[in-house]
């Protein structure tokens, strides 16, 4: 019964997100059913019509690969999803960010800083961020979440010189908030660069 009532509801609005995810729950415990219905979801939405977050359908896709230790297929799903034109530059960077932690949680720090390096890399006529006339892939190396997570992940894995670099590539891109200038200049005050860090 609720799965008729959720093809209803998708007969009316075949772009609706929020009933996609639910019609994958009403499969739980059946993993061919389950690939079927986020198969049919992604070929069915049209990004520019999706109600809800286009973006989470594709995450939770690769979830549940990544769930089942596919590694490999959940990779497969986000190499696809960022290439998905959404209609905002935060469903692409929430894709991303997702793909970087799914390398992380696997320990897969290479892959994570190759994700993190190739979502941050601008197109070679740098539009602004608001310019809807520009694909979300180009204006995406402006996300200041990324940029974040990018400089986290130098500061852990990379060295001071690293770290340092991807700071001032975000000074230089205007995205820094007021607490990424404070983890800046904690960062260069603990490492004794005293005039720099003012």
């Amino acid at each position: 019964r609720p799965l008729l009532l959720n093809s209803v509801l998708l007969r009316q609005n075949p772009h609706n997100v929020n009933e996609w995810l639910k019609r994958v729950s009403l499969f739980e415990g059946k993993p061919r059913e389950i690939v079927n219905t986020y198969t049919e979801a992604i070929k069915t939405i049209d990004p520019k019509l999706a109600t809800g977050k286009l973006s989470s359908l594709w995450i939770e896709f690769a979830k549940f690969y990544e769930d089942n230790k596919q590694l490999k297929e959940a990779r497969i799903i986000f190499d696809k999803a960022v290439l998905v034109p959404f209609v905002k530059v935060d469903e692409l960077a929430d894709v991303w960010s997702h793909y970087i932690e799914t390398e992380l949680r696997h320990e897969c720090y290479e892959e994570a800083l190759k994700h993190v390096r190739a979502a941050t890399t601008p197109p070679a006529h740098k539009p602004s961020y608001f310019d809807r006339t520009e694909s979300v892939q180009n204006r995406v190396y402006r996300s200041l979440k990324l940029w974040s997570m990018y400089a986290d992940l130098e500061e852990s894995l990379g060295d001071f010189t690293t770290t340092k670099n991807v700071y001032y590539r975000i000074l230089d891109l205007r995205i820094a908030s007021p607490q990424v200038i404070l983890n800046f200049a904690g960062l260069l005050e603990e490492k004794k660069y005293f005039e720099e860090s003012f």
